[in-house]
């Protein structure tokens, strides 16, 4: 019963070979999925940062233009306030010389 030996340890070999190869595959299969999912997760990651780094320069945006508005409007408001000083002040010119005008008349 040699030979009849040797035909079962030939089958056992290809079982073996089989298992393995298919063992090989499902592996395969494992890791390029693994791969997969981390390329997604990564580009969602990017486009998570993309959108706060967008998102961060819109604020920075809004912000640098709210101090450029308060900074106008504080110029407007302190250019108002000069310009009544002078007029006050040449009302006062104006009404001192008159004044003097109607003294020196009496």
């Amino acid at each position: 019963g040699e030979g009849g030996g040797g035909g079962a340890a030939a089958d056992e070999d290809r079982r073996v070979q089989e298992r393995s190869a298919s063992e090989e595959a499902a592996a395969a299969a494992r890791s390029r999925r693994w791969r997969e999912e981390a390329a997604t997760r990564e580009k969602a990651r990017a486009a998570a940062l993309r959108k706060e780094r967008v998102q961060h320069a819109h604020e920075v945006l809004r912000e640098h233009e709210e101090e450029a508005e308060r900074l106008r409007l504080r110029r407007v408001h302190e250019q108002a306030l000069a310009t009544a000083a002078e007029h006050r002040h040449a009302a006062a010119v104006a009404a001192s010389g008159s004044q003097r005008l109607a003294v020196k008349g009496a």
